[in-house]
């Protein structure tokens, strides 16, 4: 099974970072997401905001990639109120640990 660490970017420019390993502990990707000055549904919890995040983004792709920076945006930090619940939904939805 996959692990994932979540925590605060190393890039100035985003908010976080998950960092992937495989089973052995052999680290797969490092992905930065959610733009640092931006706030996201976790901040505001407005759905209207939210549905318009949404439509915008999904235009560029899918959020099925668990890797990628867009589904981990949409995933953690605009499907839920709380960081730790879509922390906890996203390990899930993707049988990651």
């Amino acid at each position: 099974m996959v692990k994932v660490e979540f925590s605060p970017s190393t890039n100035k420019e985003k908010k976080y970072m998950a960092i992937f390993y495989s089973d052995s502990g052999e680290k797969i990707k490092t992905t930065q997401f959610g733009a640092k000055n931006a706030s996201t549904y976790i901040d505001h919890k407005d759905e209207k905001i939210k549905n318009a995040w949404v439509a915008r983004h999904r235009v560029r792709g899918t959020f099925n990639d668990y890797k990628s920076a867009s589904s981990l945006a949409y995933n953690i930090l605009w499907r839920f109120k709380s960081f730790n619940e879509a922390v906890k939904e996203y390990k899930k939805k993707f049988n990651l640990s």
